[in-house]
């Protein structure tokens, strides 16, 4: 019985360190193709250490594309651990798009950093750093009548 105990209470002090390095909210956007409006992303860094993400956009199959009027701010942002920040972006030139069914991906991705802590042991033959690199997918939806 003991054992039980210990392994749940070994299993819910670890289990932060399995989540995601960031969270998103909301995790899906429906564009009003009748008027321009301001749409809003929360961004939580669930990491000790600075967290750097960058914006792009992914054409979803079997719908029309409407990533070349998206404008979002700050394309490239910083999050201080354990921090929150907002993301902005507008769909702009509705007039100008067709009618028809829009769904582009939102990628939200972790840059690398480029230089890793670096450490040295003696007597020892082989040393990694493994670093996992999140990526967020989040569907935009619009449907112009």
């Amino acid at each position: 019985m003991r054992k039980y105990v210990f392994l749940l209470i070994f299993f819910f002090i670890n289990l932060n360190s399995y989540s995601l390095n960031f969270s998103v909210s909301p995790t899906k956007f429906e564009i009003d193709m009748e008027k321009v409006k301001t749409y809003t992303l929360e961004i939580k860094n669930n990491t000790g250490i600075p967290l750097r993400l960058t914006v792009n956009f992914e054409k979803k199959e079997g719908y029309e594309d409407m990533s070349d009027n998206i404008v979002v701010f700050p394309k490239k942002i910083s999050i201080k651990p354990g921090g929150k920040k907002e993301l902005r972006f507008t769909v702009r030139n509705l007039e100008k798009l067709q009618k028809g069914k829009y769904k582009n991906l939102f990628i939200l991705r972790e840059i690398v950093p480029t230089k890793g802590k670096e450490s040295v042991y003696k007597d020892k033959d082989l040393i990694f750093n493994l670093n996992i690199i999140t990526e967020i997918a989040l569907p935009i939806y619009g449907v112009k009548k």
